[in-house]
C-alpha cells in the first residue's frame, strides 16, 4: 500500500501522470513528451 487512499503503485503513478499533464495544460503547454513509465500506464489503461 502506497498510501491509505492509493493502494497500488500503478495507481500512484497514474495519478502523478494525470496531475503532470493537467498542470502542463493549465500552464498553456500544447505539446508534451510522456516518459516511459507514464507510457506504460497509458497502455495498460487503454487495454482495460
Amino acid at each position: 500500500m502506497v498510501h491509505e487512499n492509493i493502494p497500488l503503485v500503478f495507481a500512484a503513478e497514474a495519478i502523478a501522470c494525470v496531475q503532470a499533464v493537467t498542470v502542463g495544460r493549465d500552464l498553456g503547454i500544447t505539446h508534451v513528451e510522456i516518459e516511459r513509465d507514464c507510457l506504460t500506464i497509458i497502455k495498460k489503461v487503454q487495454n482495460t
